[in-house]
Formats: C-alpha cells, sequence, structure tokens
C-alpha cells in the first residue's frame, strides 16, 4: 500500500512540475500566425542588410504579438507583465535594450549583436505562441 501510495504522489508531483515547467501559451488564431510568420521571414531577409532595422522591426513585432495577447501599456509594461512566460528573461531585456539604444542613441549594430537579439526575440515570441 505504501509503494502504490508513493508511486501516485511522484507521478501527482512530476505532473505538478511539468506543467508549471511548460509556461508557454496556447498557439495563436491562424491569422495572427500568418501576419507574424510573413513579418518574420521579411525582417530575416533585411537583416544582413540592416541589422539595427531588423532589431527595432524584431521588438516592433514581439510589441504587436504581445497586444494580440491582451497586454496593454508600453512594451516596457507588456513585457513586466508576461515576464512569467518568458523562458530566457535576461536576453530579453538586453533585447528591448539594444532596440532602444538604436532608436534613442542611433547606436551602430554589430551582426552579432543583431543575431544575439534575434534569438531572444524568437524565444520570446515562440514563449507566447507564435512558433517562429
Amino acid at each position: 500500500v505504501l509503494v502504490l501510495f508513493s508511486a501516485v504522489f511522484l507521478i501527482g508531483l512530476l505532473a505538478f512540475f511539468r506543467r508549471k515547467k511548460s509556461k508557454g501559451m496556447k498557439v495563436l488564431e491562424q491569422k495572427v500566425l500568418n501576419y507574424v510568420h510573413a513579418h518574420w521571414i521579411r525582417i530575416l531577409d533585411m537583416a544582413a542588410v540592416h541589422p539595427a532595422a531588423a532589431v527595432v522591426d524584431l521588438d516592433r513585432l514581439l510589441d504587436y504579438v504581445l497586444s494580440v495577447r491582451g497586454y496593454e501599456g508600453t512594451v516596457v509594461e507588456k513585457l513586466k507583465k508576461a515576464k512569467r512566460f518568458f523562458s530566457d528573461v535576461e536576453e530579453l531585456k538586453y533585447a528591448h535594450r539594444l532596440r532602444n539604444k538604436i532608436v534613442h542613441e542611433f547606436l551602430e549594430v554589430s551582426p552579432k549583436e543583431a543575431k544575439r537579439a534575434t534569438l531572444a526575440f524568437k524565444k520570446a515570441l515562440n514563449d507566447l505562441g507564435a512558433q517562429v
């Protein structure tokens, strides 16, 4: 009886942590997915020639998905509200700060910085169910 109880408890505990670990959201509706995918491809095509513009557009795309998910406010406010869904908050903060430096300080972006930001935005979009 004790072994059976322990096995049931362990299975329940594993299910709880597994559910908690997959913090992701449901996949977005098809219309939104099509929009996001079309922009994602366009931005990646542009990234080799205009890495700074790509970072700005990726931030804008993330803002759009956050809005579709029902978050309101500035991008920073939306990111704070949705923070629990992101698998790598620190990299996402880096990417958004890079975007701010591009826009406000006219920062030139290296391909390495742009790639790092692109990966952060990709993770965030996927965490929100965008499947890019």
